[in-house]
């Protein structure tokens, strides 16, 4: 699952020298890929390729330079939403499955509040801009929220492992 956090953190984070990205969207969502893939107890992850639909058409978008139109743009928007919903529904398979806290509700609560205020900051940006800030900062804040539970998940995980490797 660190493999996942990592990807979550080069998706979210952008830090721009000279116009280009230190941390490339399409390198997250490989890194969440491949943390998903090597989740052997979660069927969901195992079963998931939004994330490498999602690292695809970021590759496109990037090398595009914006001749494709809106449209990369918007279906990285929308593979981005089936991401952070696999991994919050794989934590709660992984939830049940170990018996662990892994605060696989409030993961997928964060979610869910960050997407509606986020759906809410895009429609006020139609009427009038100053519409979409507060709801833009909760949108952020939701998301802030899902990066630290799934942080816990990732470190419930990590613990109900280290409990099932044989003593020696």
């Amino acid at each position: 699952m660190g493999k996942i956090f990592a990807g979550l953190l080069f998706v979210f984070l952008h830090f721009r020298v000279g116009g280009f990205d230190l941390l490339p969207d399409f390198i997250g969502y490989l890194l969440i890929w491949l943390g998903m893939r090597s989740v052997q107890e979660s069927k969901t992850w195992q079963e998931n390729f939004s994330a490498i639909a999602a690292c695809a058409v970021s590759i496109i978008t990037l090398f595009s330079g914006g001749a494709a139109g809106p449209v990369p743009g918007l279906v990285t928007t929308a593979l981005q939403l089936l991401v952070l919903y696999a991994i919050a529904k794989g934590a709660l398979e992984l939830e049940e499955y170990t018996g662990s806290d892994m605060r696989a509700g409030e993961l997928r609560k964060s979610f869910l509040f960050a997407v509606i205020w986020g759906i809410l900051a895009y429609v006020g940006s139609w009427i009038e801009i100053t519409a979409a800030v507060v709801p833009a900062v909760l949108a952020f804040a939701g998301l802030v929220c899902y990066m630290v539970y799934c942080f816990k998940a990732w470190k419930a995980f990590e613990v109900w492992r280290e409990e099932q490797r044989p003593a020696v």
